[in-house]
């Protein structure tokens, strides 16, 4: 089953006296804005699960073996709107793949509503609430069920597949104190998220069978430091004891955000409604899959001339996904007549 971590590091402080951070809403990332992280596969400070005030953390070590850019984008501009229109902003948490985190930005908390990744669609959860403060603790709870054909995901002998995800998330701002980087010391507050996920796998022949009853729990760290819009370091679990860590160096705040990976993913259908076909534009595809509003797959195949028969659909609200080398790269809803 595919790994699911959802690790959101999301957002940063206003400096009061006796060097404590509070977290507000105006010091988060507005949209639209682009971060760059230097990523060390592996590596962990010795002291990164200590917690209390006064402490300090060395990230000086860091190899920054390759770059990550993140960026948040207005969400109405975003190719996969369609999904989440309710979104103000969209979180695209690597610059080179079009998966996205749609957002739900409030003054007391960012909530994160789904994503383009089908396995996260439903989740509803806060990264962040605001204030934050040194010892706030709060948690969320989401749900998720995953239901296709049993050979769409790789139970031949199965009619059916539904996969029930509860997940679990656990956050505390847990310490605080001195974050030393290359580049200098700078105060900050170290937020741990706990994210435990409940998975039950139950095939379909004639009737339902359970198959696997299981949880997984993950953890992750951020420091926030003043007016930083985003997190400084984040550490991801990799598993094994081991984490990816990611440090920001270089932040671009502009009003315009040049991200090329857009310029071929925006299209249209029509007509729409529509009653026996529908015509897409978009260029260099070769797959398609279309799903109703829960997510459940009515239809799939090979594009031909950008032409879809959907005259057996049955009258309703869809989802087409457009795929490029077996990944979603679109997303736009349509009315069957």
């Amino acid at each position: 089953m595919k790994k699911i971590l959802l690790t959101f590091t999301l957002v940063f402080g206003f400096y009061t006296a006796n060097a404590q951070l509070a977290l507000v809403r105006s010091d988060f990332a507005i949209a639209p804005q682009k971060y760059k992280y230097d990523v060390d596969s592996k590596y962990e400070p010795a002291d990164i699960k200590t917690t209390g005030s006064n402490q300090v953390w060395d990230f000086t070590n860091l190899k920054n073996e390759s770059v990550d850019i993140t960026i948040f984008h207005v969400a109405s501009e975003t190719p996969n709107y369609a999904m989440f229109p309710k979104a103000d902003m969209a979180l695209q948490m690597d610059s080179t793949k079009p998966v996205m985190y749609y957002m739900l930005d409030g003054n007391d908390s960012v909530v994160i509503i789904g994503s383009t990744d089908s396995t996260i669609s439903n989740i509803h959860f806060r990264p962040l609430i605001f204030p934050l403060k040194y010892n706030t603790t709060w948690t969320d709870k989401g749900k998720n069920v995953i239901q296709a054909a049993g050979k769409d995901l790789g139970y031949d002998q199965a009619d059916s597949v539904r996969i029930t995800m509860n997940y679990i998330f656990v956050n505390t701002a847990d310490g605080e104190g001195k974050l030393k980087l290359k580049s200098g010391e700078v105060d900050a507050l170290k937020v741990r998220t706990i994210n435990t996920i409940g998975y039950k796998i139950e095939i379909k022949k004639f009737f339902w069978i359970p198959l696997t009853d299981d949880s997984k729990t993950d953890t992750s760290y951020s420091f926030y430091g003043e007016k930083s819009g985003f997190a400084i370091v984040s550490l991801e679990s990799k598993g094994n004891g081991i984490y990816r860590t990611r440090h920001k160096e270089i932040i671009t705040n502009s009003a315009t955000v040049n991200n090329g990976i857009f310029q071929n993913l925006r299209f249209h259908v029509y007509p729409n409604p529509a009653t026996n076909y529908l015509n897409i534009t978009f260029k260099d595809v070769s797959e398609f899959k279309i799903t109703d509003m829960i997510g459940r797959e009515m239809m799939a195949g090979n594009l031909e001339n950008n032409t879809i028969d959907i005259s057996k659909l049955t009258t309703g609200n869809y989802i087409i996904h457009v795929l490029k080398n077996k990944e979603i790269v679109g997303v736009q809803k349509f009315i069957k007549k």
